[in-house]
């Protein structure tokens, strides 16, 4: 039910279920572009695969808070720019790690 309820939520946090949902024995059972597709490297799903122990609920504001403070530390003193930058916050919005 939990996987459901997150692949139901929209757009919001996209390539995080991905990295959530990951499954270690097919990860990439979904297409390129599918909701949930997995596009990264074994040891990438190796480490991904560890989101899925916390219930979506809580690895989505956990996830979003890391890339927020990452965006953070790295645009310094211009931290306020570097999140009002378009590419920036839909990035954030997919919770993407680009």
């Amino acid at each position: 039910m939990e996987r459901f309820s997150a692949a139901g939520a929209g757009a919001a946090g996209a390539d995080a279920f991905a990295y959530w949902s990951v499954d270690l024995a097919n990860p990439y059972r979904a297409r390129v572009g599918d909701f949930g597709a997995f596009t990264y490297s074994p040891p990438m799903a190796s480490l991904a695969s560890l989101a899925g122990l916390l219930p979506w609920r809580t690895f989505l504001p956990l996830w979003t808070a890391l890339l927020l403070a990452v965006a953070v530390w790295l645009g310094g003193r211009r931290a306020l720019l570097v999140l009002a930058f378009p590419p920036v916050a839909i990035e954030l919005y997919y919770g993407n790690i680009n």
